[in-house]
């Protein structure tokens, strides 16, 4: 075992004016999904959760509460009730659950524990997803830089993604968040390096607000999909090595929303919605749309892609388009066609006569003459 236990703080946990923030465990999964986590553009199915009842609640944090959001949805490694303790009291909570596979591999060889799992299907009304989080650890600062981490991951996959993928990461990189990638060294006390990414973390050893000895600044998730296509999200946390000294992440509320835009390709260069497209007389306009798996044009046609030349222009120009799936999910975006012929007018910037006597060669014998 790597660490020692000292269960003084059970009867602080109530203790009021120490924090701002507070706990419901009473919202099922669809609500804490639907109610709370959802934002704009974004439809959500089969929803499930699997960990300790106890380790997942929504969240409020006002006034003086400095973790950086200010209300959604808390799953830890341990009991949320106690998210609202000082950071002076020490919070560590064996749950008795189960690890979870996936997680298991990126901290092979030890295994998971207290594993808290929130995992749903969505489908967005744009190209893009996001939402915003912050990851926190009573593993701050003693265990920093060491092997022994607690682990969460941001798991998606669907159409266009290999695998699955994790994107919890440190911004405009590919490492993923933890303990011993965002940090400010390892101490039993405020820490004082050496730094890493330590520009994203929040030493709170002696805060006010929540037990968790440091955490992350407010980071975002993010990933490109295929509009209107149905993908999957794994949010998960888990306890490594043993049972003890809890972990949370932080999910803001509303911001796991849709973002991006639909776009029309015309022969191969995104369009933004209702740009004007010229293309010159005699020749044809190839619009596409993002892959996905239903299309209705304006037209009637149901093809990812249309050719629009002369002959077949609407009489507006106009070409607008659905994109549509599961779940009632749609986007639209809109272009218009114009044919045009193309003409030039030449306007000299200075004198236009020529040599004396009508001899261009003039200028070449003047240069000669001065080699």
């Amino acid at each position: 075992m790597k660490k020692v236990i000292i269960c003084l703080f059970l009867a602080c946990l109530t203790m009021p004016g120490f924090s701002q923030l507070t706990t419901n465990g009473a919202l099922t999964p669809t609500q804490l999904v639907n109610n709370v986590l959802l934002g704009s553009g974004v439809t959500a199915t089969n929803i499930t959760y699997t960990g300790a009842a106890a380790s997942k609640a929504s969240f409020n944090c006002a006034g003086a509460c400095n973790i950086g959001v200010p209300n959604g949805i808390l799953l830890s490694s341990g009991s949320t009730a106690g998210a609202m303790a000082p950071a002076a009291v020490h919070n560590s909570t064996d749950m008795g659950t189960a690890g979870d596979a996936q997680l298991d591999a990126i901290v092979t060889p030890r295994l998971t524990e207290d594993a808290s799992v929130l995992e749903f299907d969505f489908s967005v009304a744009s190209d893009s997803v996001k939402f915003e989080y912050v990851f926190a650890s009573e593993e701050y600062n003693d265990y920093a830089n060491t092997t022994f981490n607690d682990v969460f991951a941001f798991f998606i996959s669907g159409p266009g993604i290999v695998g699955s993928q994790n994107i919890a990461i440190i911004p405009g990189t590919t490492t993923p968040v933890s303990i011993n990638t965002v940090n400010n060294g390892n101490s039993g006390g405020v820490a004082t390096g050496p730094c890493m990414n330590c520009q994203y973390f929040v030493d709170n050893v002696g805060g006010g607000s929540v037990y968790f000895d440091g955490f992350t600044t407010v980071l975002t998730a993010k990933a490109r999909v295929q509009p209107c296509e149905t993908y999957h999200i794994k949010l998960a946390i888990a306890d490594a090595g043993d049972g003890v000294f809890d972990s949370g992440v932080f999910l803001k509320g509303g911001s796991f929303s849709s973002i991006g835009t639909v776009s029309i390709y015309a022969n191969g260069n995104p369009q933004v919605n209702a740009s004007d497209v010229y293309a010159c007389t005699g020749t044809s306009v190839n619009l596409c749309l993002n892959p996905a798996s239903n299309y209705t044009w304006s037209t009637g046609e149901t093809t990812q892609c249309i050719t629009v030349t002369e002959a077949t222009i609407t009489a507006s120009g106009n070409y607008g388009a659905f994109v549509t799936g599961t779940g009632g999910c749609f986007a639209y975006t809109e272009v218009q066609v114009h044919f045009v012929t193309p003409s030039a007018t030449i306007t000299p910037s200075g004198p236009t006569a020529l040599c004396p006597g009508g001899n261009i060669d003039c200028q070449r014998s003047s240069i000669l003459s001065l080699e």
